[in-house]
């Protein structure tokens, strides 16, 4: 398991996984998402579709490997 950072959320933004908060102060955002890959081929992406954790919990993501 690998955890990395989207600083800019530009790749993110290029996936579809970003979201905008610029109405808040914040701009645009990774958002909640995890992405498994097996043999560096994207198996499963999970993204949350508001607040909470329902399709990114650890238990969850776990589960799908």
């Amino acid at each position: 398991i690998t955890a990395v950072s989207d600083t800019y959320a530009k790749w993110s933004e290029s996936m579809g996984l970003s979201v905008d908060l610029t109405e808040g102060g914040m701009g645009v955002r990774t958002a909640r998402y995890v992405l498994i890959l097996d043999d560096l081929k994207v198996v499963s992406v999970e993204r949350e579709p508001g607040r909470g954790l329902t399709n990114t919990d650890a238990d969850t993501t776990l589960s799908k490997l």
